[in-house]
């Protein structure tokens, strides 16, 4: 009776709505389609990639050498007509000069640059008995010389969290080539007959550094084949950055922006669109770690860092003072420790980026306004300033003067 015809009606019911949701499902998904098919494609914000890691000796298996990710050959337009804003892709830390590198996503901002970037230097004694440094260009073996820091008060190296943190008494850690047996020295050279203050003679500066005693010499000896030492650049040194080449507004002659053990400047940057220009103009792959840059950026022309003045990455400002002219540094093969005995990478950078006076440029020198921050793998790089003058001649005469 009226049970009955109660349970058939909210059945129906039931069954109607039930068909209702289904009905505004499918509509729903028809529209979208539609929507979809009718708007104008936009174009999606491709992910960062992350500049591999230079190769370094370590006890696991060879891997393949290391390239800057390709970029598009076609810059993405802007309104007006430009190129997006590059960004950040890879930041490098050298803890010894001239040796292998570590990859970090994140770097804290000393006054000498990166931290720990070029903190200690290889040197040797020559015959007036001045320690002088020793690099690549006499020693291509220091290629296999892997370092890493251990931050004070840290359980993690640079090169396991990928972070590099400034802090006072870190431990360097040094492993060649793929030997297990791992050399620990000191920033402040205690240790094995360590701890002596020592005068280093890099190119025409002579600076104060600590002596990390017998056992570090010894161990890098042996490996080398040649007599040398490790001192670490002392707290108290003031190395200047070249006047001509900075930010005057920055630095002054009571208070000039300074660099570690690096050749001359605080950072180097490289722009992945000129690597890959340098890759279609070269007999083999040529790859990042052949140019030892702190700073690789993507997403803007080949070359377009020659124009660039000054850039802000993180809220710190840099300034591009110098072009950085190339050696034969380029030529040592990072997997083996020796020279290419083609000279390929020099050879094609001679062919296409070959000044007036004979040297050839590949990246930018910088100094940075030393105010405190971080720079991280995705940071957006602005360029707010460029140069009047752009040119291969130009870099190495124009820009004190401007």
């Amino acid at each position: 009776g009226d049970g009955m015809r109660r349970d058939i009606i909210m059945g129906a019911a039931a069954a109607a709505a039930a068909a209702a949701v289904a009905a505004a499902w499918w509509w729903r998904k028809q529209s979208q389609s539609s929507e979809r098919a009718c708007e104008t494609p936009k174009r999606a914000r491709a992910p960062v990639p992350e500049t591999p890691e230079p190769r370094t000796p370590s006890t696991q298996p060879a891997a393949p050498s290391p390239s800057v990710p390709e970029a598009s050959p076609a810059m993405p337009s802007t309104p007006q007509g430009g190129y997006k804003e590059p960004v950040v892709i890879g930041l490098f830390v050298y803890p010894v000069k001239s040796c292998a590198g570590i990859s970090v996503k994140t770097a804290e901002l000393t006054e000498h640059g990166l931290p720990y970037d070029r903190q200690w230097m290889i040197v040797e004694e020559g015959d007036d008995g001045k320690l002088r440094f020793v690099t690549q260009r006499q020693c291509p073996k220091m290629a296999l010389v892997s370092p890493d820091v251990i931050p004070d008060g840290s359980t993690k190296s640079f090169r396991q969290s990928r972070s590099a943190k400034d802090s006072t008494g870190s431990l360097l850690m040094l492993r060649f080539n793929k030997e297990k047996a791992v050399m620990y020295a000191s920033e402040d050279g205690s240790g094995s007959s360590g701890n002596k203050r020592v005068r280093v003679q890099i190119w025409k500066d002579e600076c104060d550094a600590i002596d990390c005693g017998d056992d570090a010499a010894r161990w890098l000896t042996e490996r080398l084949g040649r007599s040398v030492r490790l001192v670490a650049m002392a707290k108290d040194c003031k190395r200047p950055v070249d006047r001509r080449y900075v930010n005057r507004a920055w630095s002054s002659e009571q208070d000039p922006s300074t660099c570690s053990f690096a050749d001359g400047f605080p950072f180097l940057l490289i722009n992945a669109q000129s690597l890959k220009f340098l890759n279609n103009h070269a007999s083999a792959k040529l790859t990042v770690s052949r140019f030892r840059p702190n700073i690789v950026v993507s997403g803007a022309p080949a070359w377009e860092e020659d124009s660039w003045k000054e850039l802000k990455v993180d809220g710190v400002k840099y300034y591009c003072g110098k072009g950085c002219s190339r050696c034969k540094i380029t030529t040592v093969l990072p997997d083996t420790g020796e020279f290419d005995p083609s000279g390929d990478a020099l050879k094609t950078l001679q062919s296409i980026r070959k000044g007036e006076k004979g040297q050839v440029f590949f990246g930018q020198n910088m100094v940075h306004d030393r105010s405190e921050g971080v720079i991280r793998v995705g940071s957006t790089v602005h360029v707010i300033a460029k140069w009047e003058k752009v040119g291969l001649d130009a870099m190495l005469q124009h820009r004190a003067a401007q």
